[in-house]
């Protein structure tokens, strides 16, 4: 009986100090949300795009935080403080210049610290980047062009036709004129 009952005094003692332990080392973590989940780029091959993230404090004090990810082609513009249940805005730029044409996914990471004493615990959150990048049609620029042109002779064509009816109708006018004279 006596191993037994010094096994559960020692377990005691074991939990006593682990609790202990706990009470006297300040542990904090900074909460943050953003909004929204997901950012879907559709442009060009060569051209820039922005989309805009929302970060949130769940706290009520200041937090610091930093935005990262692996792609080369993203880019971040941004404060990196959010006030006390406050929010702040992040501008991500997706330049197309050196990427090839088609779908790609990449991850932006938001980590965020506490500022506090003690235990500094850095916690975060990932956004999903999505980009269609197009090659530029060339096509769609000569389109666009013999389209202006083609408007532009109706245009001219409607215009002369009715400077010729007017002619046409002077002409009859001072026919008649000299007729009666």
């Amino acid at each position: 009986m006596s191993g037994h009952f010094n096994r559960r005094k020692c377990t005691m003692k074991l939990m006593l100090m682990l609790v202990f332990l706990l009470c006297a080392i300040e542990v904090s973590a900074a909460g943050i949300g953003v909004a929204p989940a997901e950012l879907n780029f559709n442009l060009e091959k060569g051209n820039k795009q922005q989309k805009e993230l929302t970060i949130y404090s769940l706290e009520d004090h200041r937090i610091n935080f930093q935005v990262s990810s692996d792609a080369e082609f993203l880019r971040f513009y941004h404060s990196g403080i959010v006030e006390g249940s406050g929010s702040e805005k992040i501008i991500v730029e997706l330049d197309s210049g050196r990427m090839k044409a088609g779908e790609h996914e990449e991850t932006i990471y938001i980590t965020s610290s506490n500022g506090a004493a003690g235990v500094k615990l850095n916690l975060g959150t990932a956004v999903k980047a999505n980009a269609n990048v197009a090659d530029a049609n060339k096509l769609n620029a000569a389109a666009g062009i013999i389209t202006s042109l083609t408007i532009v002779m109706a245009g001219l064509l409607l215009y002369f036709s009715n400077a010729v009816n007017k002619i046409m109708q002077l002409k009859a006018r001072l026919a008649k004129w000299l007729r009666t004279e």
